[in-house]
């Protein structure tokens, strides 16, 4: 890393960020914005040691609290515990000097200058600002070069398209002898190309003019009032239609082969995930920039490698925040798969559709060739049903069904008992979006004396002549970009062939 702050702080534990990101694991006071708890960071690059081995020279400008040392060198090897001969071992070895008491410390200044160019490093100056910063050297890499590459292009790609951040990325590869130098070239990537255009779209209003692209900026979700904006794209004819190219093209293992994607990406930019939202044609590719105003929320919903934002509340993510991550995912799916729906090509009007076999059915019909009989009249109905039901918002920003279903006999009925028959009365909400088509929405019931639960949001109970069953009904909280379909059902559960009422 060069022109950066370097690892600076005395070396008294948590004062020292050079101690936090080697030898802590776990420490969370990282200033806002920052990508994580520190000493997580150096769990990658432990597992891009096979030996398990890293080593740390930082360079960063003289400070008052630093008693005039501006550069450190420390290595650590990080192997579980263990026992060898009856001794007990931490794993934890440590590369430095050593003081008096046998501790081991990081070399600095002078010495730390000398032991980077025995291990092959470049010595760093603090007066120049451009070389203060830190280099991280990874004993016996299991990345190959290129690899390391391919990654950087995957994930960094916005932050290598913000000139603003200044931000850049070369490898030297000097694995075959002779040395060679990569830099990520995200935009020679065609599918990193259509990201590109999506996050275009999302920092540009005046590119969300065609047709082809959409621009959604997210409506507040509880005290956060500007979530972030997303990015759109399709392509016609292109990835959007793959069975029009080519239907075995691969996406470079971007996730499913096909699919429509949008990669997740907040203020450090760099992706976070890339989001499956819908694996029908055709597809869209799109880009969420998260607001800076839930940039830390976002934060602390991410695991310890940072891939993903999580929706349920845990030790370490909190109902609030796993709340908002939750009603952004909606949010996105739900503009994703409307814009995807609003590509499909319209249909044909219902007067030029031609259905050969409707016509010589009808045609068979019209010609007297049926039986002649006609079709036996269904018998009345045993119930009347008022599902009731209205939509309220909840206090997170979304929205969930509340009211009460009523079930009572029809005057076509009457009970074979006087305390009435037994009756099955079931209650189901269920999405009838195309992506979450059948999808159960979870709800809380409270059935009416008399009647028990008996599984899969079924009641049974007895229901006399006259006599109404009430059911009061609240469903979980969703997203109001999804539309749901409350079905009331009930049927007869014994003395009777009759129909059931819905």
């Amino acid at each position: 890393e060069t022109a950066g702050g370097g690892m600076y702080g005395p070396w008294e534990g948590k004062k020292s960020k050079l101690w936090l990101a080697l030898c802590s694991s776990g420490y969370t006071n990282k200033p806002i914005g920052g990508g994580g708890s520190y000493g997580y960071g150096k769990a990658g690059l432990i597992r891009a040691s096979a030996i398990r081995q890293v080593v740390a020279y930082t360079c960063h400008e003289a400070r008052a609290d630093d008693r005039g040392v501006t550069r450190r060198l420390l290595g650590m090897t990080y192997w579980g515990d263990h026992s060898v001969d009856g001794r007990d071992f931490t794993g934890l070895a440590h590369f430095g000097r050593s003081d008096d008491d046998g501790r081991i410390l990081p070399w600095e200044n002078d010495d730390a200058d000398r032991v980077a160019i025995e291990l092959g490093l470049a010595r760093r100056d603090p007066e120049v600002p451009e070389q203060r910063g830190t280099t991280m050297l990874v004993t016996d890499p299991t990345v190959a070069a290129d690899d390391l590459n391919r990654a950087v292009d995957r994930y960094w790609w916005p932050a290598l398209m913000e000139t603003d951040l200044q931000f850049q990325v070369e490898i030297e590869d000097e694995s075959s002898g002779g040395g060679g130098r990569l830099c990520p070239r995200p935009m020679e990537d065609p599918v990193l190309r259509s990201f590109s255009r999506a996050y275009e779209v999302a920092t540009m209003p005046q590119d969300a003019t065609r047709p082809d692209v959409r621009r959604h900026r997210l409506q507040g979700i509880g005290r956060f009032d500007s979530p972030g904006v997303l990015g759109l794209v399709s392509e016609f004819p292109g990835w959007s239609y793959p069975e029009l190219v080519d239907p075995d093209a691969d996406s470079d293992g971007l996730e499913p082969a096909h699919a429509s994607l949008v990669a997740l990406v907040r203020k450090p930019r760099m992706v976070v995930e890339y989001l499956v939202t819908r694996q029908r044609p055709p597809y869209v590719r799109g880009v969420f920039v998260a607001d800076d105003s839930v940039d830390e929320a976002l934060r602390q919903t991410e695991p310890k490698l940072h891939d993903a934002w999580r929706t349920s509340p845990s030790g370490d993510v909190s109902e609030e925040h796993a709340a908002l991550a939750k009603a952004i995912l909606d949010r996105i799916r739900a503009n994703a798969n409307n814009f995807s729906r609003d590509l499909r090509p319209k249909p044909k009007p219902a007067g030029q559709v031609r259905l050969p076999e409707f016509d010589r059915i009808m045609r068979a019909l019209l010609g007297g060739s049926g039986t002649g009989e006609r079709a036996p009249r269904p018998a009345p109905r045993p119930f009347k049903i008022m599902p009731g039901g209205r939509l309220e918002s909840a206090p997170s920003g979304l929205i969930r069904l509340t009211g009460t279903a009523s079930v009572e006999f029809s005057e076509h009925h009457q009970p074979s008992r006087a305390d009435g028959d037994e009756v099955e009365v079931t209650l189901r909400y269920r999405f009838v979006e195309d992506d979450r088509s059948g999808d159960r929405v979870e709800m809380a019931v409270n059935a009416p004396p008399g009647f028990v639960a008996d599984g899969n949001d079924t009641f049974r109970g007895r229901l006399r002549a006259g006599e109404v069953a009430r059911f009061e009904y609240l469903s979980d909280e969703y997203s109001a970009d999804w539309t749901g379909s409350l079905r009331v059902n009930a049927e007869l559960r014994q003395g009777s062939d009759l129909p059931s009422a819905r």
